[in-house]
């Protein structure tokens, strides 16, 4: 069962002041897939990533590509808020841009396009979740 009491904290928390905290609108989430795509890399990126590399995140789990462990705290927030179908005041679609700049030998920079996937059941996620974990553990 859900603590509803312990993910309202968690999410108000997280979001902090970019929406405006509503018990009503926060009993109704609805989790969405994340897609993030790789829309401008100049330079050379630590982990390799190019134009057109996409990455899908269904629930906790990332089902299809990989993240950078670089840009991961710079993309974090706007996944959380993805993932929940939520936005900041100041975004005008479902799609944000995140810039991230290597600073490691050869440095880069990465562009990223964060936007709303399908909604998606509680089960639904646990089941690709689960699915994803199963194939990683026969490698």
């Amino acid at each position: 069962m859900i603590d509803r009491k312990v993910i309202k904290e968690k999410i108000h928390g997280m979001l902090g002041s970019c929406e405006p905290y509503d018990e009503k609108r926060l009993r109704g989430l609805q989790e969405h897939k994340v897609n993030i795509r790789v829309i401008d890399a100049q330079g050379e990126c630590a982990a390799g990533h190019t134009i057109g590399d996409e990455i899908e995140i269904i629930g906790p789990i990332i089902t299809k590509g990989r993240i950078c462990i670089w840009a991961y705290p710079l993309l974090h927030h706007v996944i959380v808020r993805k993932r929940f179908g939520l936005r900041m005041p100041y975004e005008d679609s479902d799609k944000v841009q995140v810039v991230c700049e290597d600073w490691g030998e050869g440095g880069g920079t990465v562009t990223y396009e964060v936007s709303t996937g399908e909604k998606i059941s509680r089960e639904k996620a646990l089941e690709r979740a689960h699915a994803v974990l199963a194939a990683w553990r026969e490698t």
